[in-house]
């Protein structure tokens, strides 16, 4: 019987190198082919070196991946945030999905990729 259940985790970690703009859409492009061989969707969001990514699919596709990112010498001090199963994605049609963060009085980014203005009560 084939299971359903999707791994969801959360981690933050710094580039090491600070990769430039040009490296990192290098980066993103080679993920999201990776990420659709492995059938792993989620979303890579960063900010001056800083990067806070959500992976979702099969367990071990997603272990694999995550060790093999925390074996990457582009990125330093990982920490896993969140970690949990279930049988729903949270981000289906995203192989990496990938937003710069912009500072809080420009606007903030939900999930739904929609721009919210700082008044709005979903950045409260």
């Amino acid at each position: 019987m084939q299971s359903n259940l999707v791994l969801h985790v959360l981690y933050i970690s710094t580039a090491s190198p600070f990769l430039s703009v040009p490296a990192l859409d290098d980066l993103i492009a080679k993920s999201r082919v990776r990420n659709a061989a492995l059938d792993v969707t989620g979303l890579l969001l960063h900010r001056d070196g800083s990067y806070v990514q959500a992976l979702e699919g099969a367990p071990n596709s997603v272990n694999d991946l995550l060790a093999s990112i925390q074996a990457d010498p582009r990125h330093r001090e990982m920490r896993e945030i969140v970690r949990y199963e279930n049988d729903v994605r949270d981000f289906p049609q995203w192989y990496m999905g990938c937003e710069q963060m912009q500072d809080r009085r420009e606007g903030r980014l939900d999930l739904d990729g929609q721009r919210l203005p700082k008044s709005s009560a979903a950045t409260r």
